[in-house]
């Protein structure tokens, strides 16, 4: 059986901890960013502003129609 080396995890576990804290303060931050911006859609489709009722339902319509792995590659290929 195969015994799992941990001296280099171990000292590796500073660069770890960094990668978890950023990886924390991505996750808040597009938690917040996606509260906010599903806020403004539901203002938006609430409005009596035709523009702005069509542009919500529009992006909505469009997103739910997308599956996320196509966003995700989207993302990973535009994005450099």
């Amino acid at each position: 059986m195969h015994h799992f080396n941990w001296s280099g995890v171990i000292g590796a576990l500073p660069t770890l901890w960094m990668g978890a804290i950023i990886t924390l303060q991505i996750t808040v931050l597009a938690i917040v960013v996606g509260i906010i911006w599903g806020t403004v859609l539901a203002l938006f489709r609430l409005s009596g502003v035709k523009p702005l009722q069509w542009f919500a339902s529009l992006y909505v319509t469009i997103f739910c129609s997308i599956p996320l792995v196509m966003v995700l590659l989207w993302f990973f290929l535009i994005v450099p």
